[in-house]
């Protein structure tokens, strides 16, 4: 949307300036370069409203469901011995001294003769190597062979945990404060700013660097981190949660729409930048809804603030009512009256 806002103000900023070099360009061909402009920023804002939740960026709150796809791939990584695996140790020529393990929650197993030593983080061929240095004083260069009977690789601890959980092979899970998701075995992926789209890409690239053989999906269950806040002359002031793109009419609508005494040609927009800068922006809603005219609507950024002023006449009104009644109730008066504003001298 900026680069279309900047694009119009090339447009009018490109006429003002031939017109004041006293150049002549021909008025036709201006106002249809410029009503070109204004249908692009229509036709953009369309498809900000049609596109909806495919372009909406995540926001602390939201919450998703990230379904697991496991393949039959391998893993990226050579696998690494985990505790609770059960792994076989074998020395050529010594059967005696063959022995199943399994690795203890220290992360160690016991050999005959020589005591512990620590298994886990190591692969088959490592340990094989370590046993062999440790037994080389018992026997004349040992061929040790490590073979693993039951292991749990990390996708199959993932799919044991996700298989415990009511919702299966996926997992539900909020975009925390700090704009991050955390899951397992990757920590954390910046969820905030990105669309659901952005954000899939983002973990199944970090999964692919752990395992070859895992892929997500990404739904946008409940969208909590987008709001507006609605408030002044309308019927139903207040905090409405956005789960798609909407524009400063639609949220008007939302709010029951303006009441009377609003001032639809000064609507207020406050929001934030990229940079978290405030801005103000007004807004002539009674154009876009009186004339059509669409180049003055723009979508809502996240956490906006809508203020619909009263009308001149509606704060003459309050005045005159709140300066009468305490002229009255200064000399001791009270009672009830009415009236009526009128235009034209009246």
């Amino acid at each position: 949307m900026k680069w279309l806002v900047f694009l119009l103000m090339i447009s009018i900023t490109g006429c003002a300036g031939a017109i004041h070099n006293g150049e002549s360009p021909k008025t036709a061909a201006i106002q249809e370069n410029f009503q070109e402009n204004i249908e692009i920023v229509k036709s953009e804002i369309a498809r900000e409203v049609r596109e909806g939740i495919n372009l909406y960026t995540l926001a602390p709150g939201d919450v998703l469901e990230i379904i697991y796809h496991a393949t039959a791939e391998r893993e990226v990584e050579d696998y690494r011995l985990r505790v609770d695996d059960k792994i076989e140790v074998e020395i050529a020529f010594h059967p005696d001294m063959n022995r199943v393990h399994v690795v203890r929650p220290d992360g160690r197993i016991t050999l005959p003769l020589k005591g512990e030593i620590m298994a886990v983080g190591k692969t088959p061929d490592e340990l094989a190597k370590e046993i062999a240095t440790v037994y080389s004083d018992v026997f004349k260069k040992p061929a040790v062979t490590v073979r693993v009977q039951e292991y749990a690789s990390k996708v199959w601890e993932l799919r044991t945990a996700l298989q415990t959980t009511e919702r299966g092979q996926a997992k539900k899970i909020i975009v925390a404060p700090d704009g991050y998701v955390y899951l397992p075995y990757v920590g954390g992926v910046k969820a905030a700013g990105k669309t659901v789209r952005d954000l899939q890409e983002d973990i199944n690239e970090s999964y692919k660097k752990k395992f070859g053989s895992i892929t997500v999906s990404v739904l946008l269950d409940e969208v909590k981190g987008n709001k507006v806040f609605v408030f002044g002359e309308v019927n139903r002031p207040g905090m409405f949660p956005l789960g798609y793109p909407v524009t400063v009419v639609q949220v008007l609508s939302m709010a029951g729409g303006p009441r009377r005494t609003g001032d639809l040609s000064q609507v207020k927009v406050l929001f934030w930048d990229d940079n978290l800068k405030s801005v103000v922006r007004t807004v002539n809603v009674k154009q876009i809804s009186d004339k059509g005219k669409l180049e003055k609507e723009f979508i809502l950024p996240k956490n906006s603030v809508v203020y619909v002023p009263k009308t001149t006449a509606a704060k003459i009104g309050e005045f005159v009512e709140d300066y009468i009644k305490n002229i009255f109730m200064f000399n001791g008066v009270s009672f009830g009256f009415s009236y009526e504003v009128k235009g034209s001298g009246n």
